[in-house]
């Protein structure tokens, strides 16, 4: 499938149909996703979250158990950067035939900064956009 066709068929996914996750599909994602560019060259660490894990959840999704997330130092651009970035992600899973939402607004911020291990000086973009999304097949 085209760049342009995975575009025009991405739909944000809430309702994920309770299956466990096949761990293959997240590594795939995940080692993609660490693969990404963006035009700041910011690096950005990618993580896979498990929410029992990490007591991680959104109320307005349901039937999910993983997560991906980001984090990257706070810099000019760096919101620019991320959203470059993860939409290559989810673009990516969407030609995996995964569904997938960005949340922000929804989500234990404290929950995930500490799940994704948030330290001084770094930003999780979820305070300005949304950067974490639900993977399910």
């Amino acid at each position: 499938m085209s760049m342009l066709d995975l575009i025009r068929s991405r739909r944000s996914v809430r309702s994920f149909d309770g299956k466990s996750f096949p761990k293959e599909t997240a590594i795939r994602i995940l080692k993609y996703a660490e693969s990404t560019d963006n035009p700041y060259n910011i690096p950005i660490t990618w993580k896979l979250l498990d929410a029992g894990e990490f007591g991680l959840n959104s109320p307005v999704i349901t039937g999910t158990d993983i997560y991906i997330a980001g984090k990257l130092p706070r810099a000019p651009h760096a919101e620019e950067a991320f959203g470059y970035a993860f939409e290559k992600v989810v673009l990516f899973a969407q030609s995996l035939g995964v569904g997938t939402t960005w949340i922000g607004g929804t989500m234990n911020r404290d929950a995930f900064e500490k799940a994704i291990g948030l330290s001084a000086g770094e930003m999780d973009p979820s305070y300005k956009t949304e950067c974490v999304t639900e993977l399910s097949p």
